[in-house]
């Protein structure tokens, strides 16, 4: 395994620990770290803000904490729930994980951004779609902030201090592949998780390489060959399916064109695990890109975290199977507020809102929009647009202009 995986190996089992006061550092006042460490019939937690830190112990073990994480995330990633038996298991689940760990821990009222350090079971669930209140009167937790996630301090720093000096060909690199074995086909797949061509993935990715400048590889010509090859962008970003292998991760997938001479189409997690790669974010937007085999330390394996590894700092991945054509809006929305200069996971944050805002009836499901986290350097990719400066710094001078004018005329007047 060492020999096989080599980067994945030395980051799972090195040595070189990183404390937390380093990530108290990192913190800005409104900040807030969190983690969990669960045991077989405990569960600790360690709470890190700027200035102080708190540990603190909730007697529930690892059995029962699964037990209701797994059924939140059945409800959150199925869409054939009778309305109000899903909104009453909801609300039942939300409040016992939120009472019985996030509330014991922090108040959200206090803070506008959570990173959280997740291991074992909290791998599972974006912790952003927990609704706060009552049946009748409830709110998600992404309306009050922002949740960002890193499977441990070590790799949390690893993707800090990674930041490439490179010079990049371009800000994106879109890819949208079609012709999944059946050429041709007039047969779409609703959902990324089959091997049939999607309606907007094309799409998706021609318009966001418009929005950031970027290139776009789409149909047949997005091909593995052609993704090894177009790695000198700044933001890695595919549009496609990805299948998770629970028996052997290590062959989770994401599939490319078949239209290829050299490759087979399917970049494995094993064959990312030992690449380099020099993108500062990459966007698996396919189903399950950050579902993992439970493998405790490091986070498991998985396409996301493979990515990672391979040195990628920041990725955005899902937590289920996606639908299509609401992955495609909201990767527009996202790409839209990541270029007004905000944190990876406060642009994710109002992407969702967005859609919640948009999206017809029948779309509300957070399953629809509520897959995606983001894991890893949350940081901004751009600056804030202050594009209101110059002009009022422009009035401010022509004010001081008029004002020192009159000074010298009511001067005139009088002497």
């Amino acid at each position: 395994f060492e020999s096989e995986y080599p980067n994945y190996y030395n980051l799972k089992y090195n040595n070189d620990f990183i404390g937390y006061i380093d990530v108290m550092k990192s913190l800005d006042a409104r900040s807030v770290a969190l983690e969990f460490i669960v045991t077989k019939d405990e569960t600790f937690y360690l709470k890190m803000t700027k200035s102080n830190t708190d540990f603190g112990k909730i007697s529930i073990g690892e059995d029962s904490l699964r037990v209701q994480l797994t059924r939140f995330k059945q409800l959150l990633s199925e869409t054939k729930n009778d309305n109000v038996d899903f909104e009453v298991a909801y609300q039942k689940y939300s409040e016992w994980i939120y009472t019985n760990f996030i509330s014991k821990a922090i108040d959200h009222k206090e803070y506008s951004k959570l990173l959280m350090l997740v291991d074992g079971p909290w791998e599972s669930v974006p912790l952003d779609l927990l609704k706060i209140g009552t049946l009748d009167n409830s709110k998600y937790l992404l309306e009050n902030i922002s949740i960002s996630y890193a499977y441990s301090f070590d790799q949390l720093f690893q993707a800090w201090n990674s930041h490439n000096t490179i010079k990049y060909k371009s800000e994106l690199v879109s890819f949208a592949p079609s012709g999944f074995g059946v050429q041709d086909s007039l047969t779409y797949s609703e959902f990324r998780d089959l091997e049939v061509d999607l309606r907007w993935n094309k799409d998706e990715a021609n318009k966001l390489a418009k929005t950031m400048n970027g290139r776009a590889v789409v149909d047949y010509a997005a091909t593995e060959t052609n993704f090894k090859k177009t790695l000198d962008s700044r933001i890695v970003h595919l549009a496609t399916h990805a299948f998770f292998d629970l028996n052997n991760p290590m062959y989770s997938r994401l599939v490319f064109s078949k239209n290829d001479s050299t490759d087979d189409g399917y970049l494995f997690a094993g064959e990312l695990y030992n690449m380099d790669l020099n993108a500062e974010m990459a966007v698996l937007s396919a189903c399950n890109s950050g579902t993992a085999k439970d493998l405790r330390g490091e986070g498991g394996i998985s396409l996301a975290n493979a990515f990672m590894y391979a040195g990628v700092p920041s990725v955005v991945m899902s937590k289920w199977q996606v639908d299509d054509q609401s992955t495609s809006q909201l990767m527009q929305y996202f790409y839209e507020n990541l270029k007004k200069g905000m944190t990876k996971s406060e642009a994710l944050r109002q992407a969702k809102l967005t859609f919640l805002e948009t999206a017809p009836p029948e779309k509300q499901h957070p399953f629809y929009w509520g897959a995606f986290v983001v894991i890893g350097d949350d940081s901004p990719l751009f600056r804030k647009s202050f594009t209101w400066v110059l002009p009022l710094t422009l009035l401010f001078f022509l004010v001081l202009v008029f004002i020192s004018g009159e000074l010298k005329r009511i001067k005139l007047a009088y002497s």
